[in-house]
């Protein structure tokens, strides 16, 4: 299993910069994502689902700050977003 993790200092600037050709090319099962500033409904659909990964994404309550994502080959049994306690 390959398990790959970027700070990518704002996935929009990472796509224009060519981040999602990089990714394909790396044949990772799994890729984690940081600092991706942006919210789901500001994402095109090669963020939103690239060459066949499943998307899940985690974004901050305030617009360009923090966030991650994280894209999988196969879909997992279940997604935590919250560390489960208060």
């Amino acid at each position: 299993m390959k398990i790959i993790t970027l700070n990518v200092n704002g996935i929009r600037s990472g796509q224009r910069k060519g981040l999602y050709a990089w990714i394909l090319r790396q044949q990772a099962d799994v890729i984690c994502l940081q600092e991706t500033k942006a919210h789901m409904e500001q994402l095109d659909t090669e963020v939103l689902s690239p060459g066949g990964f499943y998307a899940y994404f985690n974004s901050a309550a305030k617009r360009g700050y923090s966030g991650v994502a994280m894209y999988t080959r196969r879909r997992p049994d279940r997604v935590l977003s919250r560390l489960g306690w208060p």
